[in-house]
């Protein structure tokens, strides 16, 4: 059985081994930028589901026809398994679990507790609280040639912290690519 800590040790190998060989290459420094611009993009686009999902769970609970006493919306990322072949040092099992390993962190859930998203919220102002506009290019993405380059919480998130992939992989992968899924959990009220 593939148990969770082996996964997680041996992403953290596979990590540890291609940042030790990185060569920040011109290449590469575009390759990040662009990674970096087009995750904002689709990040966007994923929180404007979130915020829609949320819009029309309220309505159903205000009209009646929709009767819960609270809810949870949850986001799950990954990049489409299918548009990994290209990484190397990654095996099958290994493809599986980096398809899998972007974590729900990325973006908080919304709940029917938070009234700040009943009004008007863009992408912008709801992460101004979260350090979005931070420049996150610390830790991995502390590279020559990004010095100037805002890097964006989501894009250290995915390639830092969530230990599954590092920038060494991002020439290999497409924001486009990105796929969410919406998880909705509702909580009946009782009788």
């Amino acid at each position: 059985m593939f148990e969770l800590e082996d996964s997680l040790e041996k992403r953290w190998e596979r990590i540890e081994k291609l940042m030790n060989n990185l060569e920040p290459s011109p290449e590469l420094i575009d390759s990040i930028i662009a990674m970096n611009d087009g995750l904002y993009e689709r990040f966007k686009m994923a929180f404007n589901d979130l915020i829609k999902m949320k819009r029309f769970i309220d309505e159903e609970i205000d009209s009646g026809r929709l009767e819960v006493s609270g809810y949870e919306i949850f986001p799950e990322y990954s990049f489409a398994s299918n548009k990994l072949g290209g990484i190397p040092t990654a095996d099958s099992l290994m493809m599986f679990d980096l398809s899998r390993g972007v974590t729900k962190y990325l973006m908080p859930s919304l709940s029917l507790d938070e009234e700040k998203l009943k009004v008007d919220l863009d992408y912008e102002t709801a992460f101004l609280e979260c350090d979005l506009f931070m420049n996150w290019n610390i830790e991995f993405f502390d590279l020559p040639g990004l010095e100037n380059q805002q890097i964006h919480y989501f894009m250290h998130t995915m390639f830092q912290d969530s230990r599954t992939f590092c920038p060494a992989d991002i020439p290999y992968l497409n924001p486009d690519d990105l796929e969410w899924w919406i998880t909705v959990q509702y909580k009946l009220p009782s009788k």
